[in-house]
């Protein structure tokens, strides 16, 4: 007698995204990534984390960058502050998993550069055009091993918060964040 296998339960398909919600949710990750820069020497994750996001707020906020013609050089900021603290190294090595190994050290290195400038450049020209008073606040970090923590924060935009975990090492007494999520 042919048997035949259990028929599955259909997976539940998730809603479309409404229109806007998916650059919501690119710009609150990478309004995450900009301001989880984290470089204050021998601080606690979250303490740096905090500063990183005073240091974003306030080129954000900047009144100096607000006209159109001034907005190149607040981008340059930011992303300076972004390259500075954010480690796109191992960001990318995560992102390629298995790959990673299969690429020669130029390869990588030319993927990192490119990736970055990719983020950079979608992302940071979004935030800008966008960014309207959101906070990002502190929830609690987990030292999860020596060098290594994880700091839950919340980005707040129109009175709705939207948690994020952002993970943190510590690279020569510097910590930066090298993963996100949402």
């Amino acid at each position: 007698m042919l048997r035949r296998a259990p028929v599955r339960p259909a997976l539940r398909r998730r809603r479309p995204a409404k229109p806007g919600e998916c650059l919501l949710g690119g710009l609150v990750l990478l309004l995450a990534a900009l301001l989880a820069a984290a470089p204050v020497h021998g601080a606690q994750p979250g303490e740096a984390l905090m500063q990183s996001i005073a240091d974003g707020l306030r080129i954000l906020k900047d009144p100096a960058y607000q006209s159109a013609e001034r907005k190149p050089l607040q981008q340059e900021k930011l992303r300076d502050l972004l390259y500075r603290d954010f480690d796109f190294t191992e960001f990318s090595r995560r992102v390629l998993a298995d790959k990673w190994a299969s690429f020669s050290a130029g390869e990588r290195q030319e993927f990192v550069d490119v990736f970055a400038r990719f983020l950079a450049g979608v992302y940071l020209p979004h935030l800008q055009q966008h960014y309207t008073d959101e906070t990002v606040a502190v929830r609690g970090q987990t030292i999860t091993a020596p060098g290594r923590a994880l700091v839950r924060a919340e980005v707040v935009r129109r009175r709705r918060g939207f948690p994020v975990d952002i993970r943190l090492h510590d690279r020569v007494g510097r910590w930066q964040a090298y993963d996100l999520s949402a």
